[in-house]
């Protein structure tokens, strides 16, 4: 759930509502208010898009090339990662998945 509310807010900003309201009602709903949209069905188009997992490249310290993307960390940490723009696999190729320590 938490995970939900995480993904809807950050869809919700990039709409730029002045004071957007994402919430959990009860165990299984969450509540999205966005006071002042006009477009609706853009709203819902966005806030509903499904995500695509998409594996990249890291880029090597020598790769200059237009081919080249540098991306920011979303924690806050200012760290960025330079990668290949070519994709190499998509999730819908991944079977499994597990986390090891």
């Amino acid at each position: 759930m938490q995970q939900n509310l995480t993904t809807l807010r950050n869809r919700v900003n990039e709409l730029g509502v002045a004071e957007p309201l994402v919430q959990r009602q009860g165990s299984s709903r969450i509540v999205v208010e966005l006071p002042g949209v006009q477009d609706t069905a853009a709203a819902k188009r966005i806030i509903g898009a499904t995500a695509n997992l998409e594996f990249h490249l890291e880029a090597g310290l020598e790769d200059n090339g237009a081919d080249i993307e540098t991306l920011t960390f979303r924690d806050g940490s200012g760290r960025t990662a330079r990668l290949e723009r070519d994709i190499i696999i998509t999730g819908d190729s991944v079977s499994d998945a597990s986390l090891f320590f």
